[in-house]
């Protein structure tokens, strides 16, 4: 059951979070003269605290290149954590043009007691199991979830952007670029819609953040009934866009499935 669109609009108007548990692929530039490997990053926490995401096989479901010369499945090129190395992965970005690279892992289960879940909930801006366990009466009960990662980068390589920016990869929950933010004007926003299932996301919170100075704010939007929010963007450095989004389910593990979902872009 999903809440209708005002009322969870509401909600997450209430409070826009200060995100903590953001995942995403890091990447050391993202454009390139000439096709070259990469050495890619999986990172969690936020851009100033960011720490190295523990990689192991059974965490990760996909890892994958999507670009001008098709989708290419990257998983042997994961480097898996050791006690002394963090993991990631040794890209090679393909051919010119725009690439996606795109990652998933596994479901995990967690369950909170009642006032660690509401806070995490608020600290993460679920708003939609918040308002339901208030509707159902059951706040004071523990929270149990499953929760699960989606991530996006994108790699320009040489000077002609391709239209592979904007063609979503079928992630569950997607932050899909209406224009490809190479191609972007100077002075012109940055359009996303937000996919959930494949279809368009209204209330759903995004923020961008600067990933080579993250001392500047962040800026949190909401999806309007399209499903999108519109950001202006300066064409320097790394950049993160985020969105969390959760939805009750029927599954002995859990009463609500929460999906973390980033892209990533530089300059």
């Amino acid at each position: 059951m999903r809440l209708p669109f005002s009322f969870a609009l509401l909600g997450l108007l209430a409070a826009v979070p200060a995100v903590a548990h953001d995942f995403w692929i890091d990447l050391p530039r993202h454009r390139l003269a000439a096709p070259a490997a990469l050495d890619a990053r999986f990172v969690i926490g936020d851009p100033a605290t960011a720490e190295p995401w523990e990689t192991t096989w059974q965490r990760i479901v996909a890892l994958r290149r999507h670009g001008p010369d098709g989708v290419h499945d990257l998983l042997a090129a994961v480097r898996l954590s050791t006690a002394t190395t963090p993991g990631g992965a040794t890209v090679p970005a393909g051919v010119p043009g725009t690439s996606v690279i795109a990652f998933e892992s596994n479901h995990a289960a967690i369950e909170l007691p009642a006032g660690e879940f509401t806070t995490y909930a608020q600290d993460e801006g679920l708003a939609l199991p918040l308002a339901l366990r208030k509707q159902a009466g059951t706040e004071a009960a523990p929270g149990r979830e499953i929760y699960s990662r989606r991530a996006k980068a994108l790699i320009q390589i040489g000077p002609n952007p391709t239209a592979d920016a904007l063609r979503p990869v079928g992630h569950t929950l997607e932050i899909v670029p209406l224009a490809n933010p190479y191609a972007l004007p100077a002075g012109r926003p940055l359009v996303v819609r937000i996919h959930y299932h494949g279809q368009p996301l209204a209330g759903a919170t995004v923020s961008l953040e600067s990933l080579d100075n993250p001392r500047l704010p962040g800026t949190a939007l909401i999806t309007n009934a399209r499903g999108e929010a519109s950001f202006p963007i300066e064409k320097t450095g790394r950049w993160k866009l985020n969105c969390v989004w959760s939805a009750p389910i029927t599954d002995p593990r859990a009463d609500y499935e929460t999906i973390f979902s980033s892209l990533t872009f530089g300059y």
